[in-house]
């Protein structure tokens, strides 16, 4: 796991126009105003796709690129690549199916824009690996201001001056989708605390501990029960790789992270316990274990998501080749909703990305949408039980850090859907 001792890539001078692409990607989509529009989504959108039209020029007049057009195609060429590809081509099939074939061209226009995204970067980011190293330190960086954001306001409750955790939402729509800002960030924490050195390592750290503890105040049970998994399992990668390998380090890691989520437990139970409004009257005052323990069937909130899957699964049944037709999933819904409840709520999402993305392409789009979590995990398997320490491998930090991004954005994606939040399609383009 750790990373090699040579020079990871040679000394090359850093292009500009690559370095101000990539921070327009890392700034834009994020801090674009709703521009009166009803939320954030529409206009955010709109600017990452001025983002990729920007870097299409740059890349089409980049005369090392024209006389190389291989850099363009290799792309392509790799098994995450093709199936990605393979996706966008049947959630294009899948207009056939539509009922409504502009709701389906509106969202392969997102589908396509977040593709897009992920060929740009596919082209700049082998130029100079240092580019990883930035990139993790940028996100790091926006995880401490968003969990700053959040004890901010968190501070506001506690003074009265607000109502409720779910009013804290900063340059986000709404509260879930900070949540979600501040969880898909906290690999890039976890990298620079592994992979990098002296300041950087600290600094590493104090951005997951802050992390983990906005994590913990914005009481989004999906991302508590996603800290659970996801810290078993990458205690049991690190025991995997000393296994392997038998650095030491490896237990010093473990001990740094567990310490970041228990000090951050301890902070927010100490203040939820002491600090809040003595009438508390929602959930999201409660302790973690006290709304961990709420998750039941007869829930509300419980009761939609599943829902929402059962009917899922019901449309798959109905057209499983090439599924209802992209973004067509609120449209066959309505066929579902309402036929109980006195009161109409629509449910507009199903709140899992793959099974909305496998009823609305078929099985077949549904499953190519899988294989690029399943491609991207395998690869890094293959390289833990080689014979050679990952450490000799000098990719193996960045596949580690595409790797554990794409484990958290699957909790998302599990229970939400990242898939309509810009801010978070660009997170899960650089992974």
């Amino acid at each position: 796991i750790m990373p090699p001792k040579k020079e990871l890539t040679p000394k090359l001078p850093v292009k500009i126009d690559h370095m101000l692409i990539l921070l327009a990607y890392l700034i834009i989509p994020t801090f674009t105003p709703n521009l009166m529009a009803f939320d954030t989504n529409a206009p955010k959108f709109l600017s990452l796709a001025l983002v990729n039209l920007t870097g299409f020029i740059l890349l089409f007049s980049n005369k090392q690129i024209r006389l190389n057009p291989g850099i363009l195609s290799y792309f392509f060429k790799t098994n995450v690549g093709i199936v990605y590809t393979g996706f966008l081509a049947v959630a294009l099939l899948s207009f056939f199916n539509a009922i409504n074939p502009g709701e389906s061209l509106i969202q392969f226009s997102k589908i396509f824009t977040v593709f897009s995204a992920v060929f740009i970067l596919s082209v700049i980011l082998p130029y100079d690996l240092r580019y990883f190293r930035w990139i993790a330190i940028a996100f790091s960086t926006l995880l401490i201001i968003d969990s700053l954001s959040v004890f901010y306001y968190v501070n506001e409750l506690i003074q009265g001056r607000i109502g409720s955790i779910s009013d804290i939402k900063t340059i986000y729509s709404n509260k879930n989708m900070l949540a979600s800002a501040i969880f898909v960030k906290l690999p890039f924490a976890v990298w620079l605390m592994i992979y990098e050195k002296n300041r950087l390592k600290i600094a590493g750290w104090i951005a997951l501990f802050l992390g983990f503890t906005a994590t913990f105040f914005m009481a989004a049970r999906a991302f508590y029960v996603g800290l659970i998994i996801l810290t078993v399992i990458f205690m049991v990668y690190l025991l995997i790789n000393y296994l392997f390998s038998k650095q030491k380090d490896l237990f010093r890691i473990a001990g740094f992270y567990l310490a970041a989520l228990l000090l951050g437990l301890i902070i927010f139970s100490v203040t939820q316990q002491f600090l809040y409004p003595e009438i508390k009257t929602e959930r999201y005052t409660e302790s973690v274990g006290k709304q961990l323990a709420t998750i039941n069937t007869a829930e509300s909130s419980v009761i939609a998501r599943l829902e929402g899957w059962r009917w899922s699964w019901e449309m798959v049944r109905e057209k499983p080749i090439l599924g209802v037709g992209s973004g067509n999933w609120k449209v066959n819904v309505l066929k579902f909703e309402n036929q109980e409840h006195s009161i109409f709520t629509y449910l507009y999402k199903a709140h899992n990305d793959y099974l909305e993305t496998l009823a609305e392409t078929g099985l077949l789009g549904g499953l190519l949408y899988l294989g690029i979590f399943i491609l991207m995990a395998r690869a890094l398997v293959k390289r833990i039980i080689k014979k050679e320490s990952a450490g000799k491998d000098e990719l193996y930090p960045f596949l580690f850090l595409a790797v554990s991004g794409l484990a958290f954005y699957s909790i998302d994606a599990l229970f939400n859907f990242p898939a309509d939040r810009p801010e978070i399609q660009v997170i899960f383009a650089f992974f």
